[in-house]
């Protein structure tokens, strides 16, 4: 059985998750609220949550007695009839609960083979539940598995430890689905396969990009919309010395798709809030690579949509253009893989019309 998961959180537009700064939010409802409201609303009778969010659940920590007893490296159920249950992670065996129960909830901990006799005998002792789910690591695949096979009701409404850092969170894991594959370590492959300039590579060193983008917002807007990505080898490639948007003593004129008003905005933007996080997205491209190690070769099952403009080099460029033609193979229910002739790599704000229509109509395709 697949286990149904809902990724739950609360963030602002701009990915800020500690709520508690935000104030009172419209109609006096505090984040706090609108967070368990809302998961009330799914109806889901368990919720998982990493290390350090459920450490808040634990109340006061206790040492661990010492014990001789040999405890079998097998999965605990204590309250199987249990009609809620409080799911966290737990990789070193930290979280030392001293009752079976958070409120109303039943207490689960997804352990691995290195927690402690010490640890689980006082699980068992405080009535609490125990899963193992990897050697050294809480492995998520084997823990969303194991969790739907021996929890009863396995709908789970949380936040999803990652594999190798259990006390943080970050991915979905959709009812009936499996993720896509990350091709390569792509950095380090551009590397080995003889490729120095390729803008990702570019983007690796912190500042240097950001001094680039930085110097002149205005230009760099200007030049980051004009250019459009649409020729692979001025768009993609970075000559040495000239930087990633050329020289800024030639004029840039605005694409007919975007007006000074609309540009000035995205300019005041980024002169408050840098370049900086953008770029940190590129330079975890390998390190996302390994965080989804266990996905390698899996199908995205979901009826889905591509869109994109036959003059992004994107898609037509060093890496993009085998994904596209081989998308079918990952995502097998493709409904529909829309080429917008003329268009280039900013589709939404360029063709608005005839992406908010392929949006609508394939909705209206999959809605159940």
């Amino acid at each position: 059985m697949k286990p149904y998961v809902i990724c739950h959180m609360v963030t602002s537009v701009d990915g800020k998750i500690l709520g508690d700064r935000w104030g009172t939010m419209p109609g006096g409802t505090t984040t706090a609220e609108l967070f368990e409201s809302t998961a009330e609303s799914f109806g889901i009778p368990s919720w998982l949550v990493g290390t350090t969010t459920m450490r808040e659940f634990m109340g006061k920590d206790v040492p661990l007695e010492r014990t001789r007893e040999r405890i079998p490296r097998e999965d605990h159920l204590a309250q199987p009839k249990a009609k809620r249950f409080a799911i966290g992670a737990d990789a070193r065996g930290v979280l030392r609960f001293q009752s079976g129960y958070v409120d109303e909830e039943h207490v689960v901990l997804l352990v691995t083979e290195r927690v402690s006799n010490a640890c689980l005998a006082h699980l068992r002792k405080a009535g609490a539940s125990y899963l193992f789910c990897g050697r050294d690591e809480v492995d998520l695949p084997t823990a969303l598995y194991i969790t739907a096979a021996q929890v009863p009701h396995s709908t789970i409404v949380g936040q999803l430890p990652v594999q190798q850092h259990p006390e943080q969170f970050g991915l979905v894991l959709p009812h009936g689905s499996s993720l896509t594959p990350c091709v390569t370590q792509a950095v380090n492959a551009l590397r080995k396969n003889g490729i120095t300039n390729f803008y990702w590579q570019y983007f690796q060193a912190p500042g240097v990009a950001e001094r680039e983008f930085e110097r002149d917002v205005d230009f760099s807007m200007r030049a980051i919309v004009g250019r459009g990505f649409t020729d692979p080898a001025a768009s993609l490639f970075v000559e040495d010395g000239k930087g990633f948007l050329g020289d800024p003593a030639i004029p840039r004129t605005l694409p007919d798709w975007i007006g000074e008003e609309e540009l000035a905005y995205f300019v005041e933007t980024y002169r408050a809030s840098g370049f900086r996080g953008g770029f940190n997205w590129y330079r975890n491209i390998d390190r996302n690579w390994e965080l989804t190690a266990p996905w390698h070769g899996a199908q995205i099952q979901q009826p889905a949509l591509f869109i994109a403009g036959s003059k992004d080099s994107v898609i037509t460029g060093l890496i993009g253009a085998k994904r596209v033609g081989d998308m079918e193979r990952v995502v097998p229910n493709l409904t529909r893989k829309l080429i917008v002739e003329g268009a280039g790599h900013w589709i939404q704000q360029e063709r608005p019309a005839e992406v908010n229509a392929a949006l609508i109509a394939f909705l209206e395709q999959v809605s159940v």
